[in-house]
């Protein structure tokens, strides 16, 4: 394997930690602030750079008639949230964090990770 390739899987693996790390306070969040969210989120989707897919519009579309569009506006405004460190977004600089890709890896496993907590209730 190249030098190259080696620090390549570094950054990549310090942007899925990094991805973890912000999904798992965006999660408790929405625990606290939307218990049983997990269930409202259609992982078929899910894509995280759609503000009608992401979890926040899926989570917070009953908020506005249904809208989904609007859900991920909705709850940011009104909740004055930090998008990126709750694993919401992927920030305005691209290279020195998680990808929509990487998020939504982590979102689909804090998803499933609860559904099958509660199932186990």
């Amino acid at each position: 394997m190249a030098v190259g390739a080696r620090l390549t899987d570094r950054a990549r693996a310090k942007f899925v930690a990094d991805a973890n790390k912000r999904v798992a306070r965006g999660a408790k969040w929405l625990d606290k602030e939307r218990p049983n969210w997990f269930r409202k989120v259609r992982i078929t989707a899910l894509q995280m750079e759609q503000k009608d897919t992401c979890v926040l519009g899926q989570v917070f579309a009953a908020d506005v008639n249904n809208s989904l569009e609007w859900g991920y506006d909705v709850a940011s405004a009104r909740y004055a949230l930090d998008a990126d460190s709750l694993g919401f977004n992927e920030g305005d600089d691209f290279s020195d964090g998680p990808t929509f890709d990487e998020l939504q890896d982590a979102w689909i496993a804090a998803i499933r990770t609860r559904r099958k907590a509660a199932r186990s209730r």
